[in-house]
């Protein structure tokens, strides 16, 4: 029968699959360094080169049957040698930025933004916890950071800002007044008393071209103290 020796080896593997395994770990074990070199000479010699359908099906399967297994054998060999693992993924990524950008945008970016999408709106107050959180933590930094993005990418900040104020001018408009009535009156209160930057800036740009950037801080010490004047001449006069 020309299937007998296949059929007679898978049979005698299967009976002797642990007997089999122990002596691949152990020959692994005793030989590790040469294989270990062996392996990189194939994968360099064969850098370009296509697997076969038979063995494109092999690793499928094989992936499927030993999902688990794989899965807790790279996250014990990325724990035990982070920084080799993490300088890899580097210089696999500098070596590859072009096709990662173009499969990106070809095969993943409409999916992984669908994906992304349907995330936050099934987890919107997690996330907003989270990331409030983060800024009371890191408060400083965060702010230095966008800071720092929005005068990069000053274009492309404005752009954002037109597009979302005219995607959610209804919602914004409610927003605006529920903030003013609430919480913005107060504020701005708060400041014409203290006479703050803020404030007597406004006052000075008024009825001029200028905006508050132009402003010297001598310029708006001055104007404070001729507002206190003012303020004290009239409470006086009130008496």
């Amino acid at each position: 029968m020309p299937h007998a020796c296949p059929i007679r080896r898978k049979e005698y593997k299967e009976e002797n699959r642990e007997r089999i395994l122990e002596y691949q770990k152990k020959y692994y074990q005793d030989n590790k360094e040469r294989i270990a070199k062996r392996d990189k000479e194939y994968r360099e010699n064969n850098k370009g080169r296509k697997c076969s359908i038979r063995e494109k099906e092999y690793n499928k399967k094989y992936h499927q049957e030993n999902r688990e297994k794989i899965l807790e054998r790279q996250l014990k060999y990325r724990k035990e040698n982070r920084e080799k693992y993490l300088k890899s993924q580097r210089e696999w990524y500098e070596a590859n930025k072009e096709i990662i950008s173009e499969r990106w945008r070809t095969r993943y970016k409409e999916k992984a933004t669908e994906q992304r999408r349907k995330h936050r709106e099934e987890n919107r107050e997690k996330i907003l916890e989270r990331q409030r959180n983060r800024y009371q933590d890191n408060k400083e930094k965060e702010s230095e950071r966008k800071k720092k993005w929005r005068k990069e990418n000053r274009e492309k900040h404005l752009a954002q800002q037109k597009k979302y104020r005219e995607d959610n001018r209804e919602r914004n408009s409610k927003w605006f007044k529920k903030y003013y009535k609430e919480t913005l009156k107060e504020k701005l209160n708060k400041c014409k008393e203290d006479l703050s930057d803020s404030y007597v800036k406004r006052l000075l740009t008024a009825d001029s071209s200028l905006g508050y950037g132009d402003m010297p801080q001598g310029l708006i010490e001055v104007k404070r103290e001729l507002i206190k004047i003012k303020r004290f001449i009239k409470k006086e006069n009130q008496k």
